[in-house]
């Protein structure tokens, strides 16, 4: 294979694990944001559910 060529498939094969990197930073992001929005949400039920426990006698 000529150097040419080799560099073509190199091109070709970092085009592919930069689209493949960029696919999974997306995805991570918006699993980071659902998981936010999931603890904030956590926070707010166990803020408002503390006021209205009640002891048992």
């Amino acid at each position: 294979m000529s150097l040419r060529g080799e560099n073509a498939t190199l091109h070709d094969q970092l085009a592919k694990l930069a689209a493949l990197v960029d696919h999974y930073y997306v995805a991570w992001k918006e699993t980071r944001s659902l998981l936010d929005r999931r603890e904030r949400e956590l926070s707010e039920l166990h803020r408002t559910a503390s006021n209205k426990v009640v002891g048992l006698k």
